[in-house]
């Protein structure tokens, strides 16, 4: 009998960018679409949402 599972991961992109990066916990981090100062946030880590910095914004508002 062939099974089908359906896993839902939240943030896969951000994960997997902390775990291979190794960014330490605290520090904030973000998933962008393009490194642009046009690309799009996707993701932010609770760190980065503590300075303000949300998903949809654009990289260059994060930045500053």
């Amino acid at each position: 009998m062939d099974r089908v599972a359906c896993v839902d991961v939240p943030a896969l992109p951000l994960q997997l960018l902390l775990a291979r990066e190794s960014i330490e916990r605290g520090h904030p981090a973000a998933v962008v679409d393009r490194d642009d100062p046009q690309g799009r946030i996707l993701w932010v880590n609770e760190a980065a949402r503590g300075l303000g910095i949300l998903a949809g914004q654009r990289y260059a508002a994060g930045l500053s």
